[in-house]
């Protein structure tokens, strides 16, 4: 019992750091096309050593922009701290697809041309999933295919939805 016990922890750890150098490929990709600098990278870090070093030490997520330094997460600011978990989100997506991604204001501390950057990417990713992401921000539902507002009228909720191109339309005033 032991020995297969072992085994399966064993097959657990290769399987893990297998899916780990995978999804580390797309996050490097995702953070500099997200952050638009050839120079930055991000990656998750394991302790690769033996199976229970790696489970019982977690998983720590290092990242640098332009010529920093490598930091691990927790030391980067919160807009660095969300342009890197769009990054992983997405690089997680793509290793483990579903058909369904569910955001709220991911784009929210992300700056005006990193929020254009996730409407591209979040776009091209769009291919057989449905995205349903609430924003405030135009750079995100400029690119949607379907605007769905909701608002109150005399104490209920009322719901509202455009596509794209009537939405454009309201917005240039024609």
């Amino acid at each position: 019992l032991l020995e297969k016990s072992d085994q399966l922890q064993r097959k657990r750890f290769v399987l893990f750091r297998q899916n780990c150098a995978e999804v580390n490929q797309y996050l490097s990709r995702t953070f500099r096309q997200l952050t638009i600098d050839p120079s930055a990278d991000c990656h998750l870090k394991i302790d690769d050593q033996t199976a229970r070093a790696c489970f019982e030490s977690g998983v720590q997520l290092y990242c640098k922009h332009g010529g920093s330094e490598w930091k691990p997460f927790k030391m980067l600011s919160g807009g660095q701290q969300a342009t890197v978990a769009c990054s992983l989100s997405l690089s997680l997506q793509k290793k483990f697809p579903c058909p369904l991604l569910l955001c709220d204001e991911i784009d929210a501390s992300l700056d005006t041309h990193r929020v254009e950057n996730l409407s591209r990417l979040l776009r091209d990713q769009n291919k057989g999933r449905q995205i349903l992401l609430v924003s405030l921000r135009p750079q995100i539902y400029e690119h949607a295919t379907t605007i769905i507002g909701v608002y109150q009228e005399n104490g209920s909720s009322r719901v509202v939805s455009l596509g794209s191109k009537l939405f454009q339309r309201i917005l240039q005033g024609k």
